[in-house]
């Protein structure tokens, strides 16, 4: 191969790229849409289904989501000598029996049959989302009756559980974190769901202490998600942030925590959302997860942002236009309608919506990479010059909302515009806001956070069902999946956008 026919190939190289990635992102949007309309009909479904739990009559203002920390301690405190399970006789409720016994039941030294010398019963909680079952779990012992005379030796079942020795299996974890992070249903909900309905007095004490391990057992999926969204090729993640109120704070004068959500782009090939909580809203350019970030970070104007920035030199911004829009909007509103037509606040908002419009035309026509960067300096960078001189050469009145609104862009717009010569930026942070919401309406049902540790239970667990969920699974099989196999198999293969669960869920 010649030199021209070597660049010739590395320039349809280049030309299939761009088409490969327009078509990823087109597929992500659309992928979005589909999963926006699906969750919105399971909403519906599900709104029947919550009513179990939830009474019409019931207030839910004082219900706590992560009552984790607290209510373990709280039920110490009622009852601390009290057996776990001492009241409970869940033989009445047993639907299946299980003998366990060792390898072999001949001795491997003699060659006599071993005999059995006790056994040790215990019962597990299975589920899914319609059926709740108890199963009973009998470990029998034995040993050899002349080697036993030697050595004592016992031989017993080698079992590989995850949560060994206790009630709780895959299935009953991935059935309370479902209908606790999915459908936002309090402990005490299911309490009450547990004992009317089915008549299994399991306590929110227990089911706290529940999640609580099963977080500790899938950290590890958080943490290579975390480290993942922190290589993304793209090198571009969108940021937001929302309030969580903690019901007992470590420090009494702060009345609010705060989560802040990140999220990859819809360039990126393994679509990642991760929850974290912070203790407050300040940005700690030294301990934020994103200090070793290297890319944009799609954001809105908070400052916390430009103290990282300024603090490390590999951050970059990208703030949002939609952000900027809905400003002049609120002020259109207030307007009467004759007026609204003549405002400059109307052409500024008239500029901002034929950028998006013009967006949206390149990326039918998938448009990429250089194509992309050519298409938005000959249309949209004439339309930012337009919206530049009416924001920079109006003077509004002085105390008035169009003078905040004015300021406000004033303010970002230099980090409104690198967009224009990086092609996996976006106009707006609409992403990172959608992927907020869903923690947002769960809190509405909660209200507060029990405790810090609690909160950050709550977060672990919400970033791995929303990325499962974004990444069209089925939350509760996933737990479930990966509870069932942790033990067992490489972390990368229970992932939730590794083709390994595709596969197998």
């Amino acid at each position: 191969m010649n030199l021209e026919e070597a660049l010739r190939y590395i320039k349809e190289l280049e030309e299939k790229t761009k088409k490969l990635e327009a078509e990823l992102y087109n597929e992500r949007k659309e992928k979005e849409k589909l999963l926006l309309a699906l969750i919105h009909q399971k909403e519906k479904k599900n709104i029947a289904y919550i009513r179990q739990f939830v009474p019409k009559t019931e207030k839910t203002n004082k219900v706590v989501i992560n009552e984790v920390e607290e209510i373990i301690k709280e039920d110490k405190k009622a009852s601390p000598r009290k057996k776990k399970f001492e009241d409970i006789d869940f033989e009445k409720y047993v639907s299946d029996v299980i003998v366990l016994k060792p390898d072999t039941l001949v001795c491997p030294t003699c060659g006599k049959d071993l005999v059995k010398i006790g056994e040790k019963v215990r019962y597990q909680i299975d589920a899914d989302p319609i059926n709740v079952k108890v199963t009973k779990i009998i470990k029998e012992t034995y040993k050899c009756p002349e080697c036993n005379k030697k050595d004592n030796k016992v031989y017993y079942p080698i079992v590989n559980e995850v949560f060994d020795g206790s009630i709780l299996t895959p299935g009953f974890a991935a059935y309370l974190a479902y209908h606790k992070y999915e459908l936002g249903i309090p402990f005490n909900h299911l309490e009450k769901h547990f004992a009317n309905t089915l008549g299994l007095p399991i306590s929110k004490s227990n089911m706290a202490d529940y999640m609580a391990k099963t977080a500790e057992v899938l950290t590890p999926i958080y943490e290579k998600m975390r480290e993942d969204l922190l290589n993304t090729s793209t090198k571009v993640i969108h940021a937001d942030e929302t309030t969580l109120t903690l019901s007992k704070q470590t420090n009494p004068d702060r009345k609010k925590s705060y989560v802040f959500v990140y999220a990859s782009s819809f360039y990126e090939k393994n679509q990642i959302h991760i929850y974290e909580f912070n203790e407050t809203r300040s940005i700690d350019p030294e301990s934020n997860y994103l200090k070793d970030f290297d890319g944009y970070i799609e954001c809105d104007d908070y400052a916390g942002y430009d103290k990282l920035r300024k603090a490390k030199s590999n951050i970059k911004l990208q703030r949002c236009w939609a952000h900027v829009r809905r400003k002049y909007m609120d002020i259109i509103k207030a307007m009467p309608k004759e007026a609204r037509n003549k405002s400059i606040a109307f052409k500024i908002v008239e500029g901002i919506n034929s950028l998006f419009k013009i967006e949206e035309k390149a990326h039918k026509g998938k448009l990429f990479g250089q194509d992309l960067i050519d298409l938005r300096h000959q249309e949209e960078l004439p339309i930012i010059n337009e919206i530049h001189d009416l924001v920079f050469n109006y003077t509004p009145k002085q105390g008035s909302a169009f003078e905040g609104a004015i300021n406000y862009t004033k303010k970002v717009w230099h980090d409104l515009l690198p967009y224009l010569d990086e092609p996996y930026l976006e106009l707006s942070n609409n992403l990172a806001e959608r992927c907020v919401k869903p923690f947002v309406v769960n809190r509405k049902v909660f209200q507060t956070s029990g405790s810090e540790a609690g909160a950050i239970y709550t977060v672990k667990l919400f970033s791995i069902i929303r990325t499962a969920i974004i990444n069209g699974l089925d939350s509760y099989r996933y737990i479930k999946y990966v509870l069932e196999n942790i033990n067992s198999s490489p972390i990368n293969d229970l992932l939730p956008y590794s083709k390994n669960v595709r596969t197998l869920i």
